[in-house]
């Protein structure tokens, strides 16, 4: 891939990231209301859907870390 699109992937999951991780730690209403997120919670529970989302955030730094660290060298 080139250089441009690896960054442009980096920024976007960070954001994304950031955003999913905000959401589940600050339980914000609007986030855990949305259709796409009703499904886990009927599987898994509000706090396990919270636990769920922080981990795909997680996931997605740890994405940008290895795409960084491939570019490193």
């Amino acid at each position: 891939m080139e250089e441009g699109n690896d960054l442009f992937i980096q920024i976007f999951a960070l954001i994304a990231g950031t955003f999913v991780i905000l959401a589940s730690i600050f339980n914000w209403e609007f986030f855990f209301k949305s259709r796409n997120v009703q499904f886990f919670i009927r599987i898994i529970g509000r706090n396990g859907t919270r636990i769920f989302y922080g981990c795909v955030g997680l996931f997605l730094y740890y994405t940008v870390f290895t795409m960084q660290i491939k570019v490193i060298n």
